[in-house]
């Protein structure tokens, strides 16, 4: 999260923190993490009240990540029902310190009209989130967001894009439904592992299929 420099504040105001990747796990409150300037294009992002830092995505994190914004916005398009806005500028509340910024969030009902819409992400909360895993990383979307997603009742389904070679493909993680309901696991999740040559067909989002071949290399 780059945030713009502020007007200077009065001197009477809390000192505004700068923080860089150094600062990865460092204790922050909501008003330090919300007014702190930081340094480069690192992601910083607050979990569990604390500084969580992440390298820039690579371009195969980039390209994944656009193909499937462009996908999910033609479902919209085609499938307001399903949601209707997508953005890869979103942050997941839940409770108070903790907020990560998934690559990508997927909102049903979003204010159509300009004059409504929320001041902030802690008024909306998406039904559908992707991440693509940064191969330094891992644990981040696989253990850590799994485990936040799954605390934020409106999402229906979590997909984790793995582009590593030796594992290239994506999981989807969907809330059970009446029929697989055994199947799901401890925290709460139906595991569908989708192989590079495979598609997934979301039952969530009916007419939503996406293959993994199209946006990730062979």
């Amino acid at each position: 999260m780059i945030r713009p420099a502020e007007p200077d504040a009065p001197a009477h105001a809390a000192r505004r923190l700068t923080l860089g990747p150094g600062d990865h796990g460092r204790p922050l409150t909501r008003d330090e993490y919300e007014r702190a300037e930081y340094l480069g294009t690192w992601l910083y992002e607050l979990v569990d009240g604390r500084l969580y830092v992440s390298p820039s995505p690579s371009p195969t994190h980039d390209w994944a990540t656009s193909f499937l914004e462009s996908h999910l916005r033609a479902h919209a398009a085609a499938h307001p029902e399903a949601f209707d806005h997508v953005t890869e500028r979103a942050e997941v509340f839940r409770g108070e310190g903790t907020r990560p910024q998934p690559d990508l969030a997927a909102y049903r009902g979003y204010p159509r009209d300009p004059r409504a819409l929320p001041r902030t992400w802690e008024a909306v909360s998406p039904v559908l989130v992707v991440e693509v895993i940064s191969p330094g990383d891992p644990h981040k979307d696989l253990a850590r967001n799994r485990r936040i997603y799954g605390e934020v009742a409106s999402i229906e389904e979590y997909w984790i894009v793995d582009p590593r070679p030796a594992s290239a493909g994506l999981l989807v993680l969907a809330r059970p439904g009446s029929d697989d309901a055994a199947a799901a696991t401890p925290d709460g999740w139906v595991e569908h592992p989708v192989p590079l040559d495979g598609a997934w067909e979301s039952r969530r989002f009916p007419g939503l299929v996406v293959r993994p071949a199209a946006f990730l290399p062979s």
